[in-house]
């Protein structure tokens, strides 16, 4: 996730360096950082998720017989 998040700053290095795009230095900066927010929100999102799954797979660990756990546990299977 790191590299994934470093990506933008070397692709505008080596733009600048390699003068491949003429854009202004204020553009790269403003799309580096909406890049950089979308990958830090994707992983946020994705951390939640997994804890929501993990909290609903231990429910339905510690009290199977419960009608809600289970139809959860159907749905976070696929069934």
């Amino acid at each position: 996730m790191f590299l994934l998040w470093l990506l933008p700053k070397i692709v505008l290095e080596h733009a600048e360096n390699f003068h491949l795009f003429y854009v202004p230095t204020s553009i790269w900066s403003i799309l580096i950082s909406v890049l950089q927010g979308y990958f830090i929100v994707s992983f946020l999102v994705a951390l939640a998720r997994a804890g929501i799954s993990l909290k609903v797979s231990l429910r339905a660990l510690v009290n199977p017989s419960t009608k809600k756990t289970h139809k959860k546990q159907k749905l976070l299977m696929g069934w």
